[in-house]
């Protein structure tokens, strides 16, 4: 696995301002936030990715995400708060340790480039958009 950030956080080994910290996730402020308020929420154990995490941590980190996200909202009162985990370089993860970045906004008007992110949205047919659905569902394990 070789050195990882937040491992070394969650063991004590590395020093960071933590927020909230249980047995199983772990809660810090953003040494570089992108505004006042950033907070990441991540599991103590390594997890690459959304894809390695057991659905029992990911379940607590999000329980985690949410109670951090109303202190933050009651704080700051923010006009709005991204939640936001990246998976893969393509998709802006940095790194690679399973994390969760909760970002307050304070300004209407798009005040910093990661606000700036694109959607591109397509019009496509019903018959493509079930295509889709079909393709999604077979690999869904769901009884």
């Amino acid at each position: 696995m070789g050195e990882c950030v937040f491992c070394d956080i969650a063991s004590g080994k590395k020093d960071a301002l933590i927020l909230y910290s249980d047995e199983f996730i772990i809660s810090i402020m953003d040494h570089r936030p992108i505004n006042k308020g950033h907070v990441l929420v991540t599991p103590k154990k390594h997890y690459r990715d959304i894809f390695e995490v057991p659905a029992d941590i990911l379940c607590k980190a999000t329980e985690v995400t949410r109670r951090v996200s109303i202190a933050i909202n009651s704080t700051y009162h923010p006009m709005g708060l991204n939640i936001i985990e990246n998976n893969g370089t393509d998709a802006g993860q940095t790194v690679f340790h399973f994390h969760i970045h909760l970002i307050p906004r304070y300004d209407s008007k798009y005040n910093t480039e990661l606000a700036k992110v694109a959607w591109h949205r397509k019009v496509i047919s019903p018959e493509e958009l079930k295509k889709t659905r079909d393709e999604i569902l077979k690999n869904m394990n769901i009884p």
